[in-house]
């Protein structure tokens, strides 16, 4: 019975230290990229520049 209760939470634990890892390196930084991108694009339509002018 022990030996189940341990199985059980070492299951939890890895599932805990997956999602913490899919946190931190897939859905932070996506997010982070994502409003950069959209913060770049309204300070450039604010500027008056049009996309993909250099100069």
């Amino acid at each position: 019975m022990t030996a189940e209760l341990w199985q059980f939470a070492a299951l939890i634990g890895v599932f805990f230290v997956a999602a913490v890892l899919w946190l931190c390196v897939i859905y932070i930084p996506a997010r982070t990229m994502e409003y950069s991108d959209a913060h770049k694009t309204e300070s450039r339509d604010r500027d008056g520049e049009a996309p993909g002018s250099s100069g």
